[in-house]
């Protein structure tokens, strides 16, 4: 990498820029996703906004505009995710639903050790980690109102929220 990072668009071909800094970019995702397969599909994302975004004019910075982009791609895919999985947490049982509520000794048990893995695993979390998901899920509050109240970014809830809801993921499995 002889040339300034600052490098526009015009000062550069596409291929350059993928031999330059695909690495870079797969590194990066890499670090901040679960699996490498995810990484590459994020990073052949990335590479394809950065090019549909070069068609309408030269790109100032192009290193920066590529890891702006990834860090953008990393959240969406982040919300995407925490819906979807929040979405398989909360599984209603079927004969809840047809109306058979039938309270057998075995149930209130599996109850119970549910609720004794779910504190325990809510215990586990960094303390901020547990506020924000508490105040979420438990106080109904919107990331927004959340950031207000502990001063912090909406993005830092979210990060938190993702966190929070991977690691029970984790613990009910």
């Amino acid at each position: 990498m002889n040339e300034p990072s600052g490098q526009s668009w015009e000062q550069a071909t596409f291929s350059d820029l993928l031999v330059r800094y695909t690495p870079a970019i797969r590194n990066y995702l890499a670090r901040r996703t679960s699996s490498s397969m995810e990484a590459e599909d994020l990073t052949q994302e990335v590479l394809a906004r950065v090019l549909k975004r070069a068609e309408s004019g030269p790109i100032d910075n192009v290193e920066g505009y590529l890891f702006q982009a990834a860090a953008n791609l990393l959240r969406e895919s982040g919300r995407r995710d925490t819906l979807r999985n929040a979405a398989q947490i909360i599984e209603i049982q079927p004969e809840l639903v047809e109306g058979e509520d039938v309270q057998t000794p075995e149930r209130i048990l599996m109850g119970r050790d549910a609720v004794r893995r779910i504190q325990a695993a809510l215990n586990e979390l960094p303390e901020r980690t547990r506020t924000i998901f508490i105040l979420s899920r438990f106080e109904d509050m919107k990331g927004t109102e959340i950031a207000r109240r502990l001063g912090i970014s909406a993005s830092a809830v979210e990060k938190h929220m993702m966190r929070a809801l991977a690691h029970l993921r984790r613990c009910a499995q």
